[in-house]
């Protein structure tokens, strides 16, 4: 029998196999969680771009209040407009860094969802090709779910048969 859909299963991310979630054979639904990779390397690299970021943060906090310090000293003439561009520039530079900052927390946060793999489509699981404690790449293939509706039956002939019982 054949699925009208086949999915492989292969994770988004690298990581240790921690725990297969479903029992071969058994019918999962689309978006079921089905194995769950080491979280600790992604979990940490949330981490750290967090800490990036808060320092990010600070930096384009500290440029804000030197451009609110300095423009109205600008026009007592007690500071040049160069220092005052010069401070627009790195408000400007730490809000480019705060948004650089948040992209990679975002991917990063993606990572640490990825160690989750889930099932794309609904159908009946295969036999799982990897064991716990298995390091998984992107490239591997875990299992593989075969939709059941509709489903189809390949029957094998010998062409001698065929020839003797079509009508």
């Amino acid at each position: 029998m054949a699925g009208n859909v086949d999915a492989e299963i292969r994770p988004k991310v690298e990581g240790y196999l921690l725990t297969r979630l479903y029992t071969e054979g058994s019918y999962v639904e689309k978006g079921q969680e089905m194995f769950q990779l080491d979280k600790r390397q992604a979990q940490a690299a949330v981490e750290q771009a967090t800490g990036a970021l808060e320092r990010g943060k600070a930096a384009l906090a500290q440029a804000e209040i030197d451009v609110r310090r300095y423009t109205p000293l600008v026009a007592q003439r007690a500071i040049s407009q160069a220092e005052l561009d010069k401070a627009l520039t790195s408000e400007r530079a730490a809000q480019a860094g705060v948004d650089a900052d948040q992209a990679v927390l975002d991917n990063a946060k993606l990572n640490l969802g990825w160690t989750t793999v889930t099932s794309p489509i609904a159908g009946i699981v295969g036999v799982s090709k990897v064991g716990i404690g298995d390091l998984i790449t992107p490239i591997t293939v875990m299992t593989v779910v075969s939709s059941v509706n509709p489903i189809y039956v390949d029957v094998s002939v010998a062409e001698q048969d065929y020839l003797r019982l079509r009508p």
